[in-house]
């Protein structure tokens, strides 16, 4: 990775609390500019930031948040309506090409492919375990899920 030549990725997540601060408040929640710029710290490009002490650091960061021109609300609505749009149509590109068990937390991935619970078994059986050591090693799963978690409340 190249290094960073000046604080360009850190200015681009104060541009995007801008946005975020639209957000909240068409949402009604409150946003604290400061909780969001401290984190930023630990960013890569967080020593190019102009200023020799954290605090002016903070500083500079401070005042070019206030220098970004906020977004137009309706601007950010049509953005975030394209935005999840797009998540949508991504999503069911997914489910349509996916099995339906796989969408449910059923299958697991073998060889590249898709495959239900109960054709895993199948496999299993016919290409890597015995039915005798499959059996066992389903005994086995059986009797740790009965060990009770030393931490939970009875």
């Amino acid at each position: 990775m190249p290094s960073p030549k000046d604080w360009t990725a850190i200015r681009r997540e104060i541009r995007t609390l801008k946005i975020q601060s639209v957000l909240s408040e068409l949402i009604e929640v409150d946003f604290d500019v400061e909780s969001n710029l401290l984190p930023m710290k630990f960013m890569y490009d967080w020593c190019l930031v102009p200023g020799d002490t954290e605090e002016c650091v903070l500083r500079t960061m401070r005042e070019y948040y206030a220098s970004i021109t906020e977004p137009d609300k309706k601007d950010v609505l049509d953005k975030l309506e394209k935005w999840l749009d797009q998540t949508e149509s991504r999503l069911m590109k997914i489910k349509i090409t996916a099995d339906n068990d796989s969408l449910k937390g059923n299958a697991r991935r073998i060889n590249g492919t898709w495959t239900s619970v109960d054709s895993i078994s199948e496999w299993r059986k016919q290409n890597f375990l015995t039915d005798e050591k499959s059996q066992e090693k389903d005994n086995r799963s059986d009797t740790i899920q009965q060990i009770k978690n030393p931490f939970e409340c009875a």
